[in-house]
């Protein structure tokens, strides 16, 4: 039987997760907004996501989240705090 941290983290992948993150939420804006407030990924996120990886020693896991993060949130002068679906790009 899977242990609750399991059963958390299989809600979160199979619920609140996509191919480029964990969403904010599931709420259709234009994500325009100065804040996050539509279907949008937090560094937040990626972040929980790594240190998960990394307390229960899934090298691989964490290193596939790092380099996503990478993609969804580098900018040439540091990360961005939130990545955009609808834009396609890292809100700075």
């Amino acid at each position: 039987m899977q242990g609750k941290r399991e059963k958390l983290h299989q809600f979160v992948i199979k619920s609140l997760s996509g191919p480029d993150g964990v969403y904010t939420n599931y709420l259709d804006t234009d994500q325009s907004a100065d804040v996050a407030t539509g279907h949008e990924i937090l560094s937040e996120s990626a972040g929980i996501m790594m240190r998960y990886y990394a307390l229960t020693k899934q090298k691989e896991a964490f290193e596939a989240e790092w380099v996503r993060t990478k993609k969804n949130f580098n900018l040439n002068t540091g990360f961005s705090y939130r990545y955009s679906l609808s834009r396609g790009r890292s809100i700075p």
